[in-house]
Order: C-alpha cells, then structure tokens, then sequence
C-alpha cells in the first residue's frame, strides 16, 4: 500500500506539472543549442538522447571529464562514438542551455587535448 501511495503521489506530480510536455521543449532546446563541429547527429526523444561525434576518441574524454563541469554523462555498451544525455525531468531551459554550454566546452578541450 505505501509504494502504491509512492507511484500515485509521483504520477499525479508528473501530469500536474506538465513534465511530459516540458520534455518535449527542452529536447528541442538541447538539440538548438548544442552545435559543435565534432558532433554528428543527436538522436533521441524527449530527454534521452544520444550525441555522436565525428571521432569516436572524443566520447572517453568527454565522459570522464563531464564531473568537472558538473555533468553526469554516460556511455553506450553498443556504440563507442557516442554519448548519453538524459537529464532530470524537472530540468529547466536555462538549465539545459547552460548544460549544452558545458557539453561545448568539453569538446573544445577533446578537440585540443585528445590525439587521433
């Protein structure tokens, strides 16, 4: 009964506070704004989203430097030329913007740090 009372209490949350529809603009946002000559596609929908970039060398840094940003990026077991993105819910635009700026930045520094 107090689970159930849990998954109650967090679904009428979810659809109160149009969480659903807010995914759906801040995965455009992401996608806007996250432009850099080394990713190749962002795929994905809503807020699980998938970043490739052009040289597969770049994931393994930019994963393992994301902490420094403050960034929580993960791997693919399947793909080695990608990363995952999927932030909270409840993230804001600023938030996502400002989370695509530190993506950037990371992969400035890949680009210069990383040899091929």
């Amino acid at each position: 009964p107090v689970s159930c009372a849990a998954g109650m209490a967090s679904l009428k949350v979810i659809l109160g506070s149009n969480l659903v529809d807010n995914c759906v603009t801040i995965s455009q946002a992401i996608k806007k704004n996250l432009k850099h000559p080394s990713i190749k596609e962002i795929r994905g929908d809503g807020l699980l989203l998938a970043i490739e970039l052009t040289h597969k060398e770049y994931v393994g840094y930019v994963v393992q430097h994301a902490p420094e940003q403050g960034l929580l990026l993960d791997y693919f077991l399947f793909n080695d030329s990608s990363f995952r993105i999927a932030p909270p819910l409840t993230i804001t635009i600023d938030e996502a913007v400002e989370g695509c700026t530190r993506v950037i930045s990371l992969l400035e520094l890949a680009v210069k740090n990383v040899d091929l």
